[in-house]
């Protein structure tokens, strides 16, 4: 089979795509003092994330995902809180030294069937998914985030657990991560466009021969009503 990857999301300072991997196969807070001292501070995060997660060498994995959808289609049918299922996958994977990682061979697939057309020729949902692996690439997040001048950071929670909370906008797109303090990763990630989420994505890790690798991803997409489970296996470093 044809692997073919796309990147999405183009802006004309900065893409939105350096942080999105598409693999489709053919088918209490205390706030820092000003910006200067921010960007400093997401400086030393950001040092403290690559040398946990930041795969030198890269990596290989399999990838299990799951895909739901509970967008117009539930909504139409009165049951918002309902999720449909939509697809499961199976994939081998590459994870670049850049935090990439791109499908280079799809193992399995079981999708739904394709909504049919109205009477009208309308289809009653959007069709949301084609097939594929989608990625979020969270150090890239961060190393976008260390250049911005608008970025802040607090002291917050996430899930319980002492994080970095940093926050940063540009005139186009808005970044909001969680960073561990202790074992430094990337937990959560906001990623808006024009105040609207694009992207929420939750991640967790394990540790392999001392490096942070992904072992669970959760994104979800509030715009096209779908949310994406990828379960990490089989790494090889």
């Amino acid at each position: 089979m044809t692997i073919t990857n796309i990147n999405r999301g183009r802006n004309s300072r900065w893409r939105v795509a350096a942080l999105l991997s598409i693999s489709l196969i053919t088918c209490a807070q205390v706030g820092l003092a000003g910006p200067a001292s921010a960007r400093v501070q997401i400086g030393e995060i950001l040092h403290q994330v690559e040398a946990a997660s930041k795969p030198v060498n890269g990596y290989a994995a399999a990838v299990h995902q799951t895909v739901t959808k509970n967008g117009v289609l539930a909504a139409q049918n009165s049951q918002a809180n309902k999720e449909e299922w939509v697809a499961d996958e199976d994939y081998s994977v590459n994870c670049k030294e850049s935090g990439e990682t791109h499908a280079t061979k799809q193992l399995s697939s079981k999708r739904a069937a394709e909504t049919p057309a109205s009477a009208a020729g309308v289809a009653t949902a959007p069709h949301l998914v084609r097939g594929g692996l989608l990625t979020v690439n969270p150090l890239a997040a961060l190393q976008r985030v260390a250049t911005m001048d608008s970025a802040e950071v607090v002291d917050d929670l996430y899930n319980g657990i002492p994080c970095n909370k940093i926050t940063a906008r540009d005139a186009d797109f808005g970044f909001v991560l969680w960073v561990t303090k202790t074992d430094p990763t990337v937990r959560r990630l906001v990623l808006s466009q024009k105040s609207a989420v694009v992207y929420d994505t939750t991640f967790e890790y394990k540790n392999i021969k001392g490096l942070l690798v992904p072992s669970h991803v959760e994104i979800t997409s509030p715009s096209k009503g779908i949310k994406m489970v990828q379960d990490y296996s089989g790494h090889s470093l």
